[in-house]
């Protein structure tokens, strides 16, 4: 609108009185519209986030009623992909202080199953098993837009990932694995869903 309103000044049409209202009306038609559609993004944004936090209130509930450890951990991974509408979700357990064994993964048709696979713990942010103590999350919005550890933007190069969200899991103050969460493409991680990881991740303690 700002363009076509200085081409219009510059060749000295805007003085025409009836061309000059046909334009501000113009003008407050845009405005509306423009603003209508900012509301309009915003209430799906809210609705999307309230079904994540009813989402996962029943996965807790989920959870509570697995009477095997496998069928938790695997609980945890597909529920929580289908409720943040993820890529990749894997679950991972420290075998010592510097590697990790993915004990549940659910990840989209075609990709690299990495199920039973033994992973430098850095893959997820942090070298050592005692440095993923005291975080409560490591989020990712974009690869390449953050500033990774290079085993971390390998890895996630590597599974064709553009961010991630991970969850450090600690049970009887030690570092017990981490959950993780990872997305094709860029994405600002909100708040509700970090708190949904949060949720699941003490539920696994």
């Amino acid at each position: 609108m700002l363009t076509i309103k200085n081409q219009l000044e510059k060749v000295g049409m805007l003085n025409q009185p009836e061309l000059r209202e046909n334009l501000q009306r113009v003008a407050k038609l845009y405005a509306s519209a423009h603003s209508d559609r900012e509301k309009l993004v915003e209430l799906e944004v809210q609705q999307r986030l309230k079904a994540v936090t009813n989402q996962g209130m029943a996965i807790i509930q989920e959870m509570k009623q697995a009477t095997k450890q496998d069928t938790l951990f695997q609980i945890v991974v597909t529920s929580v992909q289908m409720a943040l509408k993820s890529d990749r979700v894997m679950l991972v357990r420290f075998v010592d202080e510097t590697q990790v064994h993915v004990i549940a993964e659910m990840a989209g048709y075609g990709t690299p199953n990495l199920r039973d696979k033994v992973l430098p713990a850095g893959c997820f942010g942090r070298n050592q098993r005692e440095d993923y103590l005291g975080v409560s999350l490591l989020a990712v919005a974009d690869i390449y837009e953050t500033q990774l550890p290079t085993y971390q933007r390998h890895f996630l190069e590597r599974l064709q990932m553009g961010a991630s969200l991970v969850l450090p899991v600690v049970v009887g103050g030690e570092s017990w694995g981490m959950l993780a969460v990872m997305s094709g493409e860029a994405r600002r991680w909100h708040e509700v869903e970090m708190n949904l990881l949060q949720q699941v991740g003490s539920e696994l303690c």
